[in-house]
């Protein structure tokens, strides 16, 4: 059996971190791989779009779920199970676990404190992008719906320049919660 070897292919530009773009859809709450079209390079039709590896960037970390730390306020929420992803495993000596505990809040109730957790997980999640200077500052601001039933997140990067990089609104829904039942957490 011969190895495999996958190589960039060099007629197309190394857009970053990540192979292909993650693109985050707001009817199902998801975000899948997006496939190349007519405006990408002509090598790569029918393959994956690379086009947008900040906002990958931004989509895989928000909803990567972060291992649960022990004794942390919301494990209550972790039902047992800590989670974390698996790339964790393989971390070297100083590396930052990827993900955000973000996940936490899927099983809380949407009140102003979950609402100040999801700015705060947010922040910490995204805290590489600093780190790295691939942007100079960042915003999150959390708002509950309407309905009371999820909450808004609003996630913004700003480069050196001050300008803004990118600019994103997700919904966080509790979608199955019944109406009177939107005053406790979901079983």
């Amino acid at each position: 059996m011969s190895d495999i070897v996958i190589r960039p292919d060099p007629a197309c530009s190394d857009n970053g971190l990540f192979g292909w773009d993650s693109v985050y859809n707001e009817t199902t709450g998801c975000a899948d791989w997006a496939f190349a079209g007519p405006q990408d390079a002509p090598s790569n039709l029918g393959g994956l779009q690379n086009l947008a590896a900040l906002a990958t960037f931004v989509v895989i970390t928000l909803f990567t779920d972060q291992a649960c730390p022990p004794g942390h306020p919301l494990e209550q929420y972790a039902d047992g199970d800590p989670r974390g992803w698996w790339g964790d495993g393989l971390l070297e000596d100083g590396e930052a676990p990827m993900g955000s505990l973000l996940w936490l809040l899927e099983r809380s109730v949407a009140t102003e404190t979950t609402r100040r957790y999801a700015e705060v997980f947010a922040l910490a999640a995204l805290q590489p992008l600093l780190d790295a200077g691939a942007a100079a500052n960042i915003a999150a601001s959390a708002s509950i719906l309407p309905q009371g039933n999820g909450i808004f997140l609003d996630i913004a990067l700003y480069g050196q320049d001050g300008s803004k990089i990118y600019d994103r609104r997700f919904e966080m829904s509790w979608r199955q919660a019944a109406p009177a039942a939107i005053g406790s957490p979901r079983g």
